[in-house]
């Protein structure tokens, strides 16, 4: 997750697009609008995992899939009840309320994809729980294309822009890593087919560079919205309706290829029924021609995005009240606490393994214990025993609430980096420093930083604690000031004022800010010393 911003929604009419850092850090006064930032993630992330056709019968037979398919995309609609983490519930609660419209938007940067997401509904209606999505415009930051799926008007565009795009990064060491996780599902044709779309796509990247500075102004190309290409699908998901475009575009260009295409992606376009686009303007005509080897190339690789939906793993730690039990019943999954250790048992950590010696290390650095056992009671509970410097073991009950919490902590991230290997997952965190002592607070930052470093976990993280900031710019000055070192610093601090739009705290070389925090943050404990002499 690259990018956050949105229109209407809660308690901003206007929040402004939003860098994400790796390690990105919302402080501020409470209802500032820190949790308004978390639920529009939450909400626009299950939208994107979500299909477009929930609600297709699955007996729709060949014939009238179209028709039904069609009709419920012109009627697709974003939920706000969805998630139990978002508690917004109807639209009425979710739109601003001092806006005089019924619409809003939502944007959000994930890899090299930007999705801008606009729904419409009507905020008299208090019983709504979702609002009809009016239009989807997808950034494809690779090739700098964008798709616009204006679905109130049922029109689309495709807009090629020059130049390479702020949002596009190189993402090799990514490839490999994704390369690898195929390799272990066992899928080998799959991973060889992967391995080959990677290939190709290097070599059209290398291509694209020139291609790129070739022309100075948008080009863009209108047509009518229709599901064309892609009523062959029996779930639909943003990623099919990009597909779907693209193959659009592409039988437009009739182009024979010399490269093979290991996804078989003209598989979809295989009858006569394939609809091509009428009405290109001349201008546009003209460029697609000169370039339409290479632009098939860009719009198959954009079409088919075998990682798109794999890596949009984002895991909310919410703050919660944790309980000195002794047994944890697995039948208690409204339970934070018994959820987490019922789904670490579950995963069967193995000793020593990379997940056991991160949960040990970091046991010892906040003073838990030296070790820890989780006893199964039947398969229907479990017990936690934490061995301590002495040998002796205790259960976990009998530690401190700060304690139990960290263990919490632990044992989440361990089982996310069983299940998931190394990195691709956003980890939102509310308050990680709750009942934690403030020495314990600031080693917060360290577990972050390795998480992000080591492992390629990605935190928005919401506190109020002085010590985890003071400790991140600590980091930052030990890190990053050495000219030597061309490494980013992986941190942003972002201050919620009680009015107004959050702004970005800047860390200078050094880790000292470049500009002030809000009052009452910093200032505070020197306000009341200075009130005590």
């Amino acid at each position: 997750m690259r990018q956050i911003g949105f229109k209407n929604f809660r308690k901003f009419e206007n929040f402004p697009v939003i860098n994400l850092a790796p390690i990105t850090i919302f402080v501020g006064e409470n209802n500032a609008g820190k949790s308004t930032v978390v639920k529009a993630m939450l909400s626009i992330m299950d939208f994107l995992k979500s299909s477009m056709f929930d609600d297709l019968p699955s007996e729709a037979g060949a014939n009238d899939f179209f028709e039904k398919a069609n009709n419920l995309l012109m009627n697709r609609y974003f939920y706000f009840n969805r998630n139990y983490f978002a508690h917004i519930g109807t639209f009425s609660r979710a739109i601003n309320n001092k806006t005089n419209g019924n619409s809003i938007t939502f944007i959000i940067a994930i890899d090299d994809h930007k999705f801008e997401i606009t729904v419409e509904g009507n905020k008299k209606d208090t019983e709504a729980v979702s609002a009809k999505v009016i239009s989807v415009k997808v950034h494809k930051a690779q090739y700098n294309i964008d798709f616009e799926f204006d679905i109130k008007n049922k029109e689309m565009k495709y807009v090629f822009h020059p130049g390479l795009s702020p949002l596009y990064i190189s993402d090799n060491d990514n490839e490999k890593e994704d390369d690898d996780e195929n390799e272990e599902t066992g899928k080998d044709d799959l991973s060889k087919k992967y391995r080959l779309y990677q290939d190709n796509r290097k070599r059209i990247l290398s291509q694209y560079f020139d291609y790129s500075r070739s022309f100075s102004k948008d080009i863009t190309i209108k047509t009518s919205l229709s599901l064309g290409t892609m009523r062959s699908f029996s779930s639909m998901y943003i990623d099919n309706l990009l597909s779907g475009a693209c193959n659009r575009l592409i039988a437009t260009l009739n182009v024979e290829d010399d490269v093979e295409n290991p996804f078989n992606i003209d598989d979809f376009n295989n009858d006569e029924k394939t609809e091509k686009i009428a009405d290109i303007s001349e201008e546009a005509t003209l460029f697609l021609d000169k370039n339409k080897k290479l632009i098939k190339e860009m719009l198959r690789s954009s079409g088919f995005n075998y990682h798109m939906y794999t890596r949009l793993r984002v895991e909310y730690f919410y703050a919660h009240a944790v309980t000195q039990t002794v047994i944890y019943s697995a039948k208690d999954t409204n339970d934070y606490l018994v959820k987490t250790i019922h789904e670490f048992a579950n995963a069967r950590i193995k000793k020593n393994s990379k997940s056991d010696k991160f949960i040990k290390k970091w046991m010892e650095t906040f003073n838990i214990g030296i070790d820890y056992d989780i006893i199964s009671v039947g398969g229907e509970a479990h017990l936690v025993k934490i061995v301590n410097k002495d040998g002796g073991a205790v259960n976990l009950s009998d530690k401190g609430m700060g304690s139990i919490q960290l263990m919490v902590l632990l044992f989440r991230i361990a089982t996310l980096l069983g299940k998931r290997g190394d990195g691709h997952a956003t980890i939102i965190i509310e308050e990680p420093e709750q009942n934690i002592h403030p020495m314990l607070q600031s080693k917060l930052a360290d577990l972050f930083y390795e998480l992000n470093k080591d492992y390629g976990f990605r935190f928005i993280i919401e506190t109020h604690s002085e010590y985890l900031v003071r400790r991140s710019q600590v980091i930052v000055s030990e890190n990053y000031n050495d000219e030597k070192k061309l490494i980013e610093n992986p941190f942003k601090v972002y201050y919620f004022p009680s009015e107004g739009i959050p702004y970005e705290v800047k860390y200078r070389s050094n880790g000292r800010f470049e500009n002030d925090f809000g009052k009452g943050f910093f200032d505070e404990a020197a306000n009341l010393t200075f009130k005590l002499f």
